[in-house]
């Protein structure tokens, strides 16, 4: 078994065809983040996965963006309805 993209965002490509979750996994860091930015097509497929996560992407730091990831990975598995009227600090509350 390949190793997780959640630990380092390139081991994405060990994979024949990753998941929507490997996918989403590989953005939870900010080197995850910076190396996946590029990809359209794996942040389609994370989005699949985490709704808000393009929204996120354009809106916040890419520290802000891992964290509400692996809050979402570990457990937050339930996707935020995002309202530009939100301030930051609940956009990132579980």
């Amino acid at each position: 078994m390949p190793p997780s993209p959640r630990i380092r965002a390139d081991f994405l490509l060990l994979f024949d065809c990753p998941t929507r979750w490997e996918c989403l996994q590989a953005f939870a860091t900010e080197s995850g983040i910076e190396f996946c930015r590029p990809y359209a097509n794996i942040l389609k497929r994370a989005a699949s996965e985490l709704p808000e996560l393009p929204a996120l992407m354009d809106a916040l730091t890419a520290d802000l963006v891992a964290f509400r990831v692996t809050q979402f990975l570990d457990g937050g598995r339930q996707a935020l309805t995002t309202d530009a009227s939100l301030p930051i600090c609940d956009l990132l509350a579980n």
